[in-house]
């Protein structure tokens, strides 16, 4: 399915309108059960382009609100108690991805308060632990526990060193790759899948395009 600019794509807030894009895929969905296939589960990640359209399901998600799902569901639909174990780890990497994912001085790493301090860095250790122990599917060690346990320990390693430096605290987002995936997007806005010239003319018209663009603040 292709987007067309002003109509599924609103350019002045750099989002998609999952609102148009909704009927495409109900469309895909009713086709698939003409034709006698049953779609039983859809799954994406969250990019914008998603998120748009999950708003547009009203479907909300979150680890927490799910975990607060599930623990009502033992609590007064009497579900078995082994789902409260889903419950935990979906809090657990919740806070996890919180704290390695912080924008605001609230959640960074900082020895401004030494008990939120000593409690976030205890959690970040508990996650490398849970992930270098924790069994997915039959057992086998998965690509994702690496991720985890590598990320997490750059972390615990880097924030020591730029505190000691003197600053006050650590915003762990400037370590993801987010910046790099809003890059790739407007690379691809025109040609999903662009070729080498295509993409090298793309990032000359972004890069360009910058200094044509009135700040927000300031001259």
């Amino acid at each position: 399915m292709s987007l067309q600019e002003g109509r599924q794509y609103d350019k002045s807030s750099s989002c998609l309108r999952g609102d148009v894009t909704l009927p495409g895929h109900q469309e895909i969905i009713r086709r698939a059960h003409d034709i006698g296939l049953h779609v039983s589960s859809i799954t994406s990640d969250m990019g914008s382009a998603n998120q748009a359209l999950w708003k547009s399901f009203r479907v909300v998600v979150s680890s927490h609100s799910v975990s607060c799902g599930v623990r009502f569901l033992v609590e007064h639909e009497g579900r078995d108690k082994s789902y409260l174990t889903t419950a935990w780890f979906l809090e657990f990497v919740n806070k996890w991805f919180n704290l390695m994912s912080s924008r605001h001085p609230v959640m960074a790493l900082s020895k401004c308060n030494r008990d939120v301090y000593q409690e976030s860095v205890a959690h970040l250790e508990s996650a490398v632990w849970v992930f270098e122990n924790i069994a997915i599917g039959k057992g086998q060690w998965k690509p994702v526990q690496t991720g985890v346990i590598l990320a997490t320990l750059s972390v615990l390693e880097l924030h020591v060193e730029l505190l000691s430096m003197g600053h006050g605290y650590v915003l762990t987002s400037r370590f993801t790759q987010d910046r790099l995936d809003n890059l790739f997007g407007c690379m691809r806005m025109k040609n999903p899948v662009p070729s080498c010239l295509e993409f090298r003319q793309a990032l000359k018209i972004n890069t360009v395009a910058q200094f044509f663009k009135c700040p927000a603040h300031g001259r």
